[in-house]
């Protein structure tokens, strides 16, 4: 083999590990980790199970309603118990993410100064934030 076969040997082996090594940093190929989107979603609600829960209650509360019957309106306490890590399919990608919500505690208490005042209860709240924890490509 004369100098210059050796060369374009190293050269081409060059390229090819330079593409390979952008392709998976890139996760262009090599990110499936999973084999079917179900795959993926076990592998996630396996992790966000081990992540715990905590407590959420809204006051009960009594008020007038100013309409025209002057009636008092009674709203119930409430009490849930929400995980805190979720898992959130995002197809665009492929993945399913992994998310746990910052800044709380597990088993730890969270109290809303407002009653529940609807059947659905905004239960998280709109000072919860989440932050992505895990990646489960498929």
């Amino acid at each position: 083999m004369d100098k210059d076969s050796k060369l374009v040997i190293v050269l081409s082996s060059f390229v090819v590990v330079v593409i390979a090594g952008w392709a998976f940093s890139e996760r262009k190929i090599f990110n499936r980790k999973y084999n079917s989107l179900r795959e993926a979603s076990y592998a996630c609600q396996e992790w966000a199970d081990k992540g715990g829960t905590y407590n959420l209650t809204y006051p009960a509360k009594t008020e007038k309603e100013y309409n025209w019957s002057k009636e008092a309106k009674f709203w119930p306490e409430k009490k849930f118990k929400l995980a805190l890590r979720e898992c959130e399919e995002e197809s665009a990608t492929n993945q399913v993410l992994g998310l746990e919500v910052i800044g709380r505690k597990k088993d730890s208490n969270w109290h809303y100064k407002d009653p529940c005042k609807n059947s659905w209860c905004k239960r998280y709240g709109s000072n919860v934030k989440w932050k992505v924890r895990k990646n489960y490509f498929y």
